[in-house]
Order: C-alpha cells, then sequence, then structure tokens
C-alpha cells in the first residue's frame, strides 16, 4: 500500500527511473551477448580476441564513465539524460552498420559508457538525490527497470534475430530508444524541479575531487563491497555454456532459470525499499550478499538441474537487494551535494570489475579449473567481504564531504 501511494504521488519521476534502467539493458552483456557469435564470425576473431576487444570497451567505459558521470551534478537532468539516450542509440547503430573491428569497438564502448553504466547511473543518483525520507523506496521502484529488461529484451531481441538478423535486431534497439525514450524523458521530466539549477551550488561542486574521496577509508570498504557482485556474477554468466557442460544441464534449461533471476531480482528491488527506509542502507549493508553466498553455495557442491534455478534466482535476489542498498548507503555516508560525482566513481569500479571477472575466470577455466572450485573460492571471498564490511557501522558519522540535502 505504501508503494502504492508513493508511486501515484510521484510517478512521473520514478517512471523516469524504471524507464532509464530498462533501457539500460542494451548496454548490459545478457543482451550484447545475443550478437557475439554473429560479431565474431564477421570480424573473423577468435573467442579470446573478441572477449579481448570487449574487455577494451568495457574498460574504456569505466574510465569516461568517472569524468562524463559526474557532470550529472552541474548539468540539467533533462539535458544529459537525452545525451546519454542519444549515445546509446547512435551506438547500436555503429554496430549495426559497421564492418571493421574500429567500428564494433567504438560502438560497444558506446553502449557499455551510455547502457551499462550512464542510464543506470542517471537513475539512482537521481533518486537519491531527489528523495530523502522515501529514498529507500524511491530507489527500489526505480531498479525495477533492470528487471523488466532482463525478462523482456532477451526474448524481443531474440525473436528480431531469428525472424531477420542481428543488424536489423540493432536499428530495432535504436528505433525503440528514438521513439520511446528520448520522448519520454522530455515529458516525465518536464514538471520535476532540476535540482542542478542553483549556479551557487554548481560552483561548490567543482571544488570536489576524487582525492577526498580516496582519502576515506570507507571508500575502500563500499567499493569491495559494491563491486564483488557484478564481478562474480559477470564473470560465472559470461561462461554459463561452459557452466552448464560441466554440470550436465541443458542450455535451454538455463536460459529458462533465467525466469527465476528475474521474478527474485524483482522481489529483492521490492523488499529492499521499506527495509532501507526502515533499517538504513548503512545496517543492511553487511547483509545483501548472503543470498548469492548461498547460490554459489549451493552451485559449488550440488550437480542437480534445480540448483541452477536455485542459484540463479538467490543472485538475482541478491542483485535486487544491492541497488536500494548500496544507493542508500552513499547518500548516508556522504550526503547528496555531490552524490552524482561519487557515484559515477563507484558506478565506474563496477562497470570495470565486469571487464576483469571474464578473464580471470576464463584463465581459471584455460588453466584447468573446474566450476565446483570457482564456485567454492567465489563463496569464500565474498563471504570474507562480508564480515569486513560489518566494520562500515563503526564509521557511520566520521563524513569527511559535506552535506547537503
Amino acid at each position: 500500500m505504501d508503494y502504492i501511494l508513493f508511486f501515484k504521488d510521484n510517478k512521473r519521476f520514478i517512471t523516469f527511473g524504471i524507464m532509464m534502467t530498462f533501457f539500460s539493458s542494451f548496454g548490459q552483456t545478457f543482451l550484447i551477448s545475443l550478437y557475439v557469435p554473429n560479431l565474431i564470425a564477421m570480424l573473423g576473431l577468435t573467442n579470446a580476441a573478441f572477449g579481448g576487444l570487449y574487455a577494451g570497451a568495457t574498460i574504456l567505459g569505466a574510465v569516461s564513465l568517472m569524468y562524463f558521470g559526474r557532470l550529472i551534478d552541474t548539468v540539467s537532468l533533462r539535458k544529459f539524460s537525452v545525451i546519454t539516450a542519444v549515445i546509446l542509440l547512435m551506438s547500436c547503430l555503429v554496430i549495426a552498420f559497421s564492418g571493421s573491428i574500429a567500428g564494433v569497438v567504438i560502438g560497444l564502448f558506446g553502449l557499455r559508457f551510455a547502457g551499462q553504466g550512464l542510464l543506470g547511473h542517471i537513475a539512482l543518483t537521481s533518486m537519491s538525490r531527489h528523495y530523502e525520507e522515501n529514498r529507500g523506496k524511491a530507489l527500489s521502484l526505480s531498479v525495477l527497470g533492470f528487471s523488466i529488461g532482463e525478462a523482456i529484451f532477451p526474448v524481443t531481441i531474440g525473436f528480431v534475430i531469428g525472424l531477420y538478423d542481428w543488424r536489423a535486431a540493432l536499428i530495432f534497439s535504436a528505433i525503440l530508444i528514438g521513439i520511446i525514450l528520448i520522448p519520454l524523458i522530455y515529458w516525465l521530466l518536464s514538471k520535476v524541479p532540476d535540482t542542478t539549477d542553483n549556479n551557487e551550488d554548481k560552483r561548490e561542486k567543482h571544488n570536489f575531487s576524487y582525492v577526498q574521496l580516496l582519502s576515506d577509508k570507507r571508500f575502500y570498504i563500499i567499493a569491495l563491497n559494491g563491486t564483488m557482485l557484478p564481478f562474480m556474477l559477470t564473470g560465472l554468466l559470461f561462461y554459463q555454456i561452459i557452466l552448464a557442460e560441466q554440470k550436465g544441464w541443458a542450455i535451454e534449461w538455463m536460459a529458462t532459470c533465467f525466469i527465476g533471476f528475474a521474478v527474485a531480482r524483482t522481489l529483492g528491488s521490492i523488499v529492499s525499499g521499506p527495509l532501507v527506509d526502515r533499517y538504513s542502507g548503512v545496517q543492511l549493508f553487511p547483509l545483501y550478499l548472503i543470498p548469492f553466498v548461498i547460490g554459489v553455495s549451493l552451485l559449488a557442491f550440488f550437480s542437480h538441474p534445480y540448483i541452477a534455478l536455485f542459484y540463479l534466482s538467490l543472485a538475482g535476489f541478491a542483485m535486487g537487494l544491492s541497488q536500494s542498498v548500496k544507493g542508500a548507503v552513499l547518500a548516508e555516508m556522504y550526503g547528496t551535494r555531490y552524490i552524482g560525482t561519487i557515484r559515477s566513481l563507484f558506478t565506474a569500479l563496477g562497470v570495470l570489475s565486469t571487464a576483469v571477472s571474464p578473464v580471470i575466470i576464463g584463465w581459471m577455466l584455460d588453466a584447468g579449473w573446474n566450476f565446483t572450485s570457482i564456485s567454492l573460492i567465489a563463496a569464500m571471498i565474498v563471504t570474507g567481504v562480508i564480515m569486513l564490511s560489518f566494520l562500515l557501522k563503526t564509521e557511520k558519522d566520521y563524513i569527511i564531504i559535506p552535506s547537503q540535502q
């Protein structure tokens, strides 16, 4: 009931957040992976070579995000969002009409930078800044777009690829961005006050540097915790076909289990909002990773086909919890005056982790490791991060960056 009333009173701005996270799917690995076999065949590359190009594009996107992501603190939200959507649209078209390695890399960079990075960054930053009392609800509702995208876009894009080809699917994606997302941004934000309009605040924001953030020891706890789930999960999902082969699972069954991932992520998003508003993001920060530890532990010790469903559902639930909890933690720890700049660094680290993990797990697989060992190591590492994250509570009152609501 609280969600319904809250959404009714804030439907335009919350819908904006949902649409931004929804369309971020075009830059996520789970959707880009549908194009990979065709891109490899077109370019005449090996799997390892293409993986290197993909990692390079992702790393470049993460580095760019550290600079451009902070502009949300000083640029009009509507202008910043439209420009990001245009970059995403153009990136789809660049890949669709490209026949060269350079063109594909440029397109992949745009998809990772604007899609995986900026769209989600804009949604969560604007929710964290715009709300204080109901920040948890706003964040949990806005991240529903991630789950909806995971449920809808793979089937839709896969259907278009099967009916026509992969280039048509990319053009179709660009058309959706052009006729749905961009007009919606203009309309949904037309009556929302822009929190970047204060000139005095703009001048102050330019005085902030990442050095201040790096000097705070809480940064390293938050960064390690915040990057752990995208790092581990991206690496595991990137090699899901090999995982299925080692476990003796049908590829079709693995694909079906992603429905559980999407449903559980939605449930986690919904549950996290009231929990954050009641207990705070800081108190929940060490706990949201526990479902993922349980999931990968099951993956390590069992091979029954239903384990795939349990593992993906628990991972999805943790992902649903994570966005609201991590978004609230940054606002609680550092305030909202520089939240765009601060989130841009943490988002960039998360994107960077998704570039590194497939390389590391790929190396382990090439060296003869199996997913039983890899899953067990992942569970042990994440458990250690959970224990370390409990230290964040003792640092709650140590604020080095002035807060301004």
